[in-house]
Formats: C-alpha cells, structure tokens, sequence
C-alpha cells in the first residue's frame, strides 16, 4: 500500500508509506512483535530528503490526530538513501498483539528530530490475513497461536475451560496460576484427600474443626477458648500446700513444711548453710602409750569406751603404732558386738624393719578381715579394744631400734595412739555456722536426769539451767552450778593419759609459756641471756615462738604478761633487763651483802605487734658468783621438779587496743651500738638493723663483745672445707647453696649486707684457722689481724672498683690505693704497725677484680703490683670477671637495696669465688675457716 503526504515548509515536507501492513504468519509461527514499514522522505523543496542517519520517533495511535499513544517508540536511528528508508516497527520496543487487538483502527505517526509530528496514516492488514475474518471451525487454531492475553474473559463464550461439554467441570485441568485465586469462589466443602492448604496467612470468618491443631504461637488473650481442661479445685485440708498437678489435672497437696519431704541431712541447705546437724567426732583412746610384749605370747590391749552421740553416717579407725619390726606385727579390733574374732586390720602391719604404722581403716580402706561397713547406720556406742601382737624378738643393737627395744621389760614398741572418728546425723542437736542473733528465751525440756526444762534468757544476757551429767556427749555444754557458778563440761588428763570429763570453771585456758634455763650462769660471763631450754608446759604455741637461746618470738600481737625470777649467790648487785626489739624495757636491781642468797625478779605487762621479738638478761656483779640458778634444781619424793631456782613465764592477755598509737621501735645498727648502750652486753647472738626503721628487716648476727673491748659485728665467714674456700659478696650478702646465714654454726659460707654496718664503724677485722671450723668470738680464731676504716662514709664494698665509680683500664685508675697501719690482736704480733696499701672503698681488696679481699692487703702503694700478694691479710673471696668462678660460670648479677636505693651487687663472674688458699702476714697458702668483722 503507498500514500503520499503534503507538503510543509518545515524541514521535511512530505513522507510517503511504500509498505505499511502486518507481516505474513504461518499457522504455527509465534506472533512478531514487529512490523515492517518502507517510506520516501521528501524535503521542503519537493526533492528527496539528504541522505544520512536521522532521529525518528515512531507511534500508534488510536485516531487520526490528538490523544496518547497506545504504543512509541524512539528516537531511533534511521538511515535515509536517495530519501529512501526501510525500518522494523518494534524493534526496540516490541509491539504486543493485545495492543493492536485493543485498538478499533490503528493510526501510525512520525517525528522526525525536533521537527512537528507528520501526518499519520490507517495502518492496514495484508491481505491473506483476511482469511481470519471468516474462521469457522473447531479445533483450528491452537493455543501458541494465539497471543498471550490474547483472549480475554469476554471473548469467551462457555463456562468452564477445558471442560468437555460447555458447562462441565475442568476434570484435564493441569497448569499453574492458569487460575487466579481472586477469580476462585467454593459453594462446597474442598475435599483435599491425604494432602494439605499451605498458607502464610488464613483467614477464617467461620469456625475451624480439627482433630489436631499445631501451632508455633497464638495470639490474643484465650478467653473465648472452650474445651480445654485446666486444674481445679483447692487443697482443704489445714497445712497443706500445692506441690503440683497430677495427670488427670487435679490438684496434688503436701503439708506445708513436711519434715518427711526434706532429706535428713538437708537442714543446711533450707538454712543457706546457717545451720548443721551433721557432725564428726573423734573419740580417743586413753592418752597413755601401752607397750608391746616382746613376742611374750601376749598382747598389749588399749581400750575405748565410745559413748552414744548417735548413728554414724561415715566409720574409720585411726591407729598409731610403733614397734621395731612391723613385719611380725598383728593389729586386732574388736567391736562392742564382738569380743573374740574382731577385725584383722593387718598381719603383718609393715616391711621388715619398718618402724611406725599411721593408718586409717574405712569401709572404702578396708582391713584385711571384717566388715567396718557395717557400723554405717548404726550406733558405734560400747567398749572397743585394740589388740596389738609381737611374734618377733627385738634387737637393741641394731640400727634404730634402741627407742623401742627394751629386753630388761621385755617389751618392743607402744601402742601410740588410736581413735574412732564417724559422721553422725544427729536429731538431737544443730550446730550453727554462723552468728545467732536471739531476743527473748529459748526454753528446754526435760533432759532426761531429772532436770525440767526451764528458760535461757538470751536478750539482756544468757542464763543457763543446772545440769547434772558431763560426759563425751556433753562435752561443751554449759551450766550455772550454785556454788561454783558458770561451769563447763570438759575432758581433763585425769591420771596419766586417763581421760575423764568433768565439771570446770568457765574462764580462759592460760595462753601460757613456762620454763627456764637448765645451766647456771656465772658471773663472769657478765650479762647473760636467760636460756629457755627447758619447758613446765606451754599452751601458747599459737602465740609465742620460744627458742632455746633465750629469745622470743611474738606470732599474734597483743599484751603478754612477762613474769621472771632467779636467785642469785652474788657480792653484790643484781640486775635484770627485759630487752624487747633490742631496747631495754625495764631494769630492776638488788644489792645484797656477799655470800647472801636473794632472788631477783621482774614483772610487767606489755604490747607487743607480730614480729617482735624478746629475751631476759641478768647479770651480777661481784667474783665468781652465779647471775642465775638453774631452772632444773632439786629433788623430792616424787622424783626431780623444776622451777625452784628460775624460772621465765609469759602469758597472753588479750588483744591490743589502740596499737596504732605505738612508735615503731628498732634494734641498734651494730654491736658496737649494743656495746655502747649496754657496756656488760655479752658474746654471742644479738639482732641490729643496719639500715634503721623502714629499710630491710632486723637481722641476727653475732656479737663478739670482748676482744678488744668488743662491739665487733661478724659480716663474713667461711668454714674449714675442701670443697668450699670462699667468702660471699657484703653488699647484698648471700650464702653457699641456698643454706643461708647461720651466724652461731658457720658450717657454710655465708655474708650479709654490710655495707652500713661498714659506714656506721671504725675497724675492719680479719680472723683466721687453718685446722679446724671456728664459732663463737674472734679469739676462738688462731690469727686476728685488723686495721682502720680510712673512710667509713664511702664503703662500697662494690667487687670491682670501677663499679665505685672507677675504670679498670691500664695500672691506674682503679679507684683510690690508700695505706693502712696492722692491728695484730693474734697470731704474728711482729707485724703490729706494718703498712698495708688497700682500696678505699673495698676494704681489703686489691688488683681491683675481687671482694672482699681481692687478692689482699698489699705492699704494693698502687694496689695491683705482685710483689706483695704474699705478704697479707689475703683471704679467699668473691670473684668477678675473668670467668674463674666456681662451676666456671661468667655471668652473675644480684640487686638489693643499700641506703634506700637498688644497686647491682656484681655485674659478671660469680657471688663468690675459691682460691683455695690464702696469705697471713708471714705465712702463704693457707686453708682453713675464716671470718671478718667490724666495729
């Protein structure tokens, strides 16, 4: 079909449809969504348009002119030859046959660029497509011939699709979503079979029946909900509560509180552990060890009579024995329900020669016969006994076996102790764990003595009524006895190990040591430490550290009462000092004519903090008289007692009040200090603290307090051993393999930290033996050589004298050589007055690469030559560089407080070092114990 158009005086005048129609379809093609059109472009001038790519804007519309498009398409390129152009309708944007179908005539426009739109033309079907116009047949055109949407509800004449008959049902039905659910409408029951609806959403304004209903959640408050069964009803009987529900929905009712409900042992857990009634006793058998016949064919028997403290929930036997050789020993228990067989705990109890059983038997670490098991549940009251059979001679001679073996009473060994221990759940008492607040009165029943109940006033005070029984089952219990008043029931060592219990006052147990010093002190060791060798009793274990040499260990602070005496055969006068942390606390004197007997005495109470510490001198003037008796004096018909001479007691009193506002007291820094305060101050152990209040703790050292006046302070020693020929570093001190410092038994080598000491004294001392291990003074040395400190103040002792603040590099420059004279208190007295070169600030030491003595004092003015290093005072010492440490270890490094700061002891080499020999004045490699000292 062509057409031609008018034209314009725009840009493009005329257009001209050489083919304008639909497309040829076979019967079987998919519709196009494309239409072939053809056309010549004019210009405005009347000839063809310029060739070239132009903009064109297609459309369809239902008119001739106005209105929306019913479909467009564009700007789409379009190549114009000769005015000539060809173009595919829908190739951009598919044209959809519902469209066209929708329209009564189709008008198509074209917009050439900017330019007005062109007139619009009919769009025409071709020809064959009339054919369509007068189908009449069934069957002809199937579904992929026709569009979708292509046919709508309207166009359709029947009822039901796919149905056989027009008005059937849909029985070949099958597509999916061919049926929208807007257009589904039941006028019946849907009958789904076995299968089921699945829906995110339902709606139902009707009921809903089902058998069974599942759902994750419903919403809303149930209160049109029938048929369900929920529990009714209430408990009607008095004291009774809902526990729960049974399974028929009825109420299930207990008596509120029911004790038969609760475990027996479960007070503790409805009380949060307030509140026990399970508990454990221990019954012993009496105190007093039985011996063992030796293999005499008999046995030693030891009984013990358990009381009725109830059912045991838990049973052991506990036993102690000891005997020469366990491996021919036979240990029996009887129970009270058997008094032949009993239990075997062990035959044999042990390996041969063993010496000592302790051992427990349980229903779990059972005997070798017999069934402890079996006083589970049951009440353990009755006489027990323990039968103990040796089949074996002892030998005295052989190793050990002297403590036991004795052939004169033909006996091997003793019986040491055994006991009952069981857990008992008791209905007769209830411990409480925690404290008991109580307003009012508690009131008891008849306690089955004779006794009615009455009762315990507990606000405003306690008052409690009289009982009569004190046994194991009333051990604890309190009473009011008219005459004796508050009373408690308690065991007591009624006869050598035989335990009884009794009625006793209700006061404190003495927290109380007493004993005393079994020697006699002379009166020419001056002041003398009262030693505590021997003990009365001591009940203050808890509180008191009392060690032999007379000193005093506080362990728990508060005020003790300090009670000693001693008589004295003294000339003339007698002192006593208690010294508390070094400082005198009391001073108390007597003068008394000669040959006279008089005691002396002391009495005071007094604060003491955890940590202090204490001890008694006494000291007499006068010739060759005692400072004190001994404890341990005198005899009577009951053989030897203790106490008549002396005696130091010292008991606790309570706790400090107020110990806050105590000033902190301190020991002197040195013996010479101690000397200084206390002239007839005597040899041996003294504490000082070096560095004051606050710095390192007080030490123990010993004081030699008579060589020269005394007041020297032992910083150093070693002993006479092979193995060990060293002394340690004093700036931070150290001892051999961890022994630690041991100033009264010197038995390895040890220092401490002397550096104050040294700035708080005047002389260095050395003392010397070459045969034998020395304690004690500085006499007890064979050579004592000494000089004076040249400068105490600067004292460093640092190991090598660069770390003084000097280089070690070239023969100079190793810090300051100074001279000293030689003191000779012993041994060579020709080299009283000798000078000696030394470092200033490392006493003793030269060739700058060890303390404390270096390679020695010196004849050498430069202190590193050799030509004096056998000349002395040279001891073996520290090393600290060259990798001749001992166990040849280079590196060591110790740090510690000295004068408030940290230092580092030694950088390199070892904490000591063994030349194994060492040099005296007139004398070279020399072995032996060694010491040095300062005042």
């Amino acid at each position: 079909m062509t057409c031609s158009f008018p034209k314009y005086a725009s840009g493009y005048a005329a257009l001209l449809f050489l083919a304008l129609s639909l497309p040829a379809i076979s019967a079987t093609a998919a519709v196009p969504g494309t239409t072939a059109i053809e056309a010549v472009l004019t210009s405005a001038g009347g000839g063809a348009a310029a060739d070239g790519s132009y903009d064109v804007t297609f459309g369809i519309f239902p008119g001739q002119s106005g209105g929306s498009p019913a479909w467009s398409e564009g700007p789409v390129k379009v190549t114009v030859k000769g005015g000539r152009f060809s173009y595919r309708l829908g190739l951009t944007k598919p044209i959809s046959p519902k469209t066209l179908a929708g329209l009564a005539k189709a008008w198509v426009s074209i917009k050439i660029g900017a330019d007005p739109e062109l007139p619009r033309r009919q769009l025409n079907a071709v020809s064959y497509a009339h054919v369509a116009a007068s189908l009449s047949c069934s069957g002809c055109v199937s579904g992929a011939q026709i569009a979708k949407g292509g046919v709508s509800s309207a166009s359709v004449g029947f009822n039901y699709a796919g149905s056989a008959t027009k008005g059937g049902p849909a029985k070949d039905l099958a597509c999916t979503g061919c049926v929208s659910v807007s257009e589904m409408k039941f006028n019946g029951n849907v009958n789904l079979g076995a299968f089921s609806i699945k829906a995110k959403n339902g709606t139902f304004t009707g009921g809903v029946a089902a058998s069974t209903v599942t759902a994750t959640a419903f919403v809303g408050d149930g209160s049109k909900l029938t048929g369900i069964k929920t529990p009714s009803g209430e408990c009607k009987t008095a004291g009774f509560v809902v526990k729960g529900i049974n399974a028929d929905g009825s109420l299930k009712c207990v008596k509120s509180m029911d004790p038969n409900a609760l475990p027996g042992d479960g007070l503790n857990e409805i009380s949060n552990n307030l509140l026990a009634n399970q508990f454990t006793d221990t019954i012993w058998a009496s105190g007093k060890m039985i011996p063992i016949p030796d293999n005499q064919g008999t046995q030693a028997i030891s009984n013990l009579d358990f009381p009725d403290i109830g059912k045991a929930q838990k049973f052991e036997v506990n036993i102690h024995v000891e005997n020469t050789d366990l491996s021919k020993v036979a240990i029996t228990v009887l129970p009270p329900n058997d008094k032949k067989v009993g239990w075997v705990l062990c035959d044999p109890c042990g390996g041969k020669d063993a010496k000592i059983l302790k051992k427990t038997y349980s229903s779990t670490a059972k005997p070798k016969s017999g069934d402890i098991g079996y006083w589970t549940n049951k009440n353990a009251k009755g006489l027990w006994n323990l039968k103990v059979l040796d089949t074996g001679y002892c030998v005295p001679q052989a190793t050990g076996n002297s403590k036991y073996c004795d052939p004169v009473k033909k006996r091997d060994g003793w019986i040491a102790s055994w006991n009952i221990k069981i857990q008992t759940l008791s209905n007769q008492k209830v411990g409480v764990n925690g404290h008991a607040y109580m307003n009012g009165q508690v009131w008891g029943k008849d306690n089955g003595h004779g006794v009615p109940g009455g009762p315990v006033e507990i606000g405003g005070g306690m008052r409690f009524q009289s009982e009569k029984v004190c046994d194991a089952a009333h051990r604890g219990v309190f009473r009011n006895d008219p005459m004796e008043g508050l009373q408690v029931c308690q065991a007591n060592d009624a006869n050598n190990g035989s335990v009884s219990y009794e009625w006793y006052a209700a006061r404190a147990q003495p927290i109380l040591f007493s004993g005393g010093c079994r020697s006699s002190a002379r009166k020419n060791s001056n002041w003398a430490t009262y030693c505590l060798d021997g003990s009365d009793f001591n009940t203050a274990r808890n509180y008191l550290d009392v060690r032999q040499n007379g000193y005093i260990y506080i362990k728990k602070a508060g005020y003790y009462k300090i009670n000693y005496f001693a008589i004295n055969h003294s000339a003339n006068w007698q002192h006593i000092k208690v010294i508390k942390n070094g400082w005198q606390y009391i001073h108390h004197g007597h003068n008394h004519g000669h040959g006279t007997w008089k005691d002396t005495h002391a009495v005071l109470v007094w604060p003491f903090k955890k940590g202090d510490w204490m001890r008694v001198d006494q000291y007499t003037s006068g010739a060759s008289y005692y400072n004190y008796h001994s404890w341990n004096h005198g005899h009577n018909s009951n053989g030897p007692y203790a106490g008549a001479h002396s005696r130091l007691q010292v008991e606790y009193r309570g706790p400090l009040r107020g110990a806050g506002t105590f000033k902190p007291t301190t020991a002197p820094k040195t013996c010479k200090q101690i000397k200084q305060m206390y002239p007839a101050a005597h040899d041996g152990l003294h504490y000082i603290d070096p560095d004051g209040v606050g710095g390192n703790p007080p030490l123990e050292t010993y004081c030699d307090m008579t060589t020269d006046g005394g007041g020297w302070t032992l910083v150093n020693y070693s002993p006479h051993r092979p193995d060990w020929h060293s002394l340690f570093d004093m700036q931070c001190g150290g001892s051999v393999a961890g022994q630690g410092w041991d100033p009264e038994g010197r038995g390895f080598p040890a220092a401490i930290r002397a550096v104050e000491i040294a700035q708080n004294s005047s002389e260095i001392a050395f003392a010397h033996h070459n045969t034998r291990n020395i304690t004690g003074n500085m006499k007890a040395y064979s050579s004592i050589y000494a000089f004076n400190i040249p400068d105490p103040k600067t004292v460093n002792f640092a190991p090598h004298s660069q770390h003084g603040g000097y280089t070690s590099t070239g023969s100079t420059g190793r810090g300051p050589c100074v001279p000293v004279k030689l003191k000779v208190y012993k041994g060579d007295t020709n080299q009283t007055g000798k000078t000696r070169y030394t470092f200033k600030h490392s006493l003793g030491a030269t060739w700058s690469d060890s303390y404390p003595t270096g390679y020695g004092a010196t004849n050498d003015s430069n202190c590193i030559g050799s030509s004096g290093m056998t000349v002395g005072p040279l001891f073996i010492s520290v090393h600290s560089g060259d990798g001749r440490g001992k166990n040849g270890s280079r590196f060591y490094t110790k740090t510690c407080k000295v004068g408030g700061k940290t230092i580092t002891s030694i950088k390199t080499g070892q904490p000591y070092y063994s030349h194994h020999y060492h040099w005296l004045p007139n004398k070279w490699d020399q072995h032996g114990s060694v010491a040095i000292w300062l005042r």
